[in-house]
């Protein structure tokens, strides 16, 4: 559970320290401002940011019927969190590389 997830992080800082690897930790709140524009927005706001850039739909190519209320069912949620995450730590503008993503991700079908 959480106590083992604690200890694999504790380890996996240790050897990055250990061999002087720089990395910064980032916070959830950072991903999700940076990809929604409001640090503190839920799994909805995220979802429909992703459905704003119109890149293509995780629930039809899983073939998942998109729930008609605002909870997004898994695994879509952990895509879309995935791809923020992606978002951020590539630094790519998603207002702006929103045809390039749409490529590289269509490639990958």
């Amino acid at each position: 559970g959480l106590t083992k997830l604690s200890e694999l992080k504790g380890i996996l800082l240790y050897m990055l320290y250990s061999n002087n690897f720089n990395f910064k930790e980032v916070g959830i709140g950072q991903i999700i401002k940076y990809f929604t524009g409001k640090g503190n927005a839920g799994k909805s706001h995220m979802f429909y940011q992703w459905k704003d850039l119109k890149l293509f739909d995780f629930y039809k190519i899983m073939n998942i019927k998109e729930s008609k209320s605002t909870i997004v069912k898994k695994p879509v949620e952990d895509l879309v969190d995935a791809f923020a995450q992606l978002c951020y730590i590539t630094d790519i503008n998603i207002n702006k590389k929103v045809d390039i993503i749409n490529e590289i991700l269509m490639k990958e079908i």
